[in-house]
């Protein structure tokens, strides 16, 4: 079949079903059969050019022989998880086949998941649409594959956000990538050295998705400014609160909120174990709804 399909230039195959309890051959066989071939061929020189390989399940209680297949073939689980990051880069043979039916994929190297890639694309995630011409001359199919073509990349566009708060972007905010890919049919590359995300797809939905990854970014970029702010703060000033003796300091962005009501001659709401309260800065004392009032202590550092 490949030496026919070569010289046409065809990528695409539909193969006839194997039907299990014909002649007697169990499902689980049928099924370590079929993964067997996938494999052999994977592991073969003719396989440049195949992509990706799709089974069509027709039998619900059959999905459990190819699970069980496809676990046969894997090695064996590594000792630490394998982080979210991970499993969406790129794999083949039959751990791509594993995760393109079952969503999983093969454990790897303990020493390859203590680094998270920095540059990453969202593949898994993309469903494509598949469209069969059929007309009664090539020119005719090549005529409406060219319209088709023409049609679809007129609505496409590409955008690129270009920040360097990207680098601070945590495992969370990629799984908000990965959410809004799945979610408005985009395309979503992510490069982490040159600080930089791109999004492909139809111009609306590139539109949207470009808002709210900047939007994500604003949020990230206003959370560390404020947590370097009430850093730098800390080594400046501790501000606190007497239970009897004990001098309790507050966290840092606590200090920080107060540092801030002090110069602004202000009030700011704390929370002291678990209760809220009216600070007013400027008088070192704090309120709770029931009106106790708490002693507060500002301590200069040198």
């Amino acid at each position: 079949m490949f030496s026919i399909m070569r010289p046409l230039g065809h990528s695409l195959l539909f193969s006839p079903s194997l039907c299990p309890g014909a002649g007697g051959v169990s499902s689980a066989a049928v099924a370590d059969a079929i993964l067997d071939a996938v494999v052999d061929f994977v592991k073969s020189k003719l396989a440049v050019t195949v992509q990706h390989v799709t089974l069509v399940i027709f039998q619900q209680p059959m999905l459990k022989d190819f699970h069980d297949s496809m676990k046969k073939n894997e090695p064996p689980p590594a000792t630490k998880q394998q982080s979210w990051f991970s499993r969406i880069s790129d794999i083949t043979g039959i751990t791509r086949i594993t995760s393109a039916i079952f969503s999983s994929s093969s454990p790897k190297d303990s020493k390859e998941e203590e680094e998270e890639p920095k540059v990453f694309e969202l593949r898994e995630n993309i469903e494509p649409a598949i469209i069969h011409l059929c007309a009664e001359s090539h020119e005719s199919v090549k005529a409406a594959s060219d319209w088709l073509q023409n049609l679809i990349t007129k609505d496409q566009h590409e955008n690129t956000i270009t920040d360097t708060w990207i680098r601070d972007l945590d495992d969370k905010d990629r799984g908000v990538l990965a959410q809004l890919q799945r979610d408005n049919g985009v395309y979503i590359n992510f490069d982490s050295p040159q600080s930089t995300i791109k999004v492909k797809g139809r111009t609306k939905d590139v539109l949207e998705v470009s808002n709210k990854i900047e939007a994500m970014i604003k949020d990230v970029r206003d959370k560390k400014t404020r947590e370097r702010e009430a850093e730098l703060c800390s080594n400046v000033v501790e501000w606190g609160y007497y239970q009897g003796t004990n001098f309790t300091p507050f966290n840092k962005m606590t200090n920080l909120e107060l540092e801030k009501a002090y110069i602004d001659k202000s009030a700011v709401d704390i929370h002291i174990a678990g209760v809220k309260y009216k600070a007013i800065a400027e008088r070192k004392s704090a309120l709770d709804p029931k009106g106790n009032k708490i002693t507060l202590q500002r301590n200069p550092k040198d």
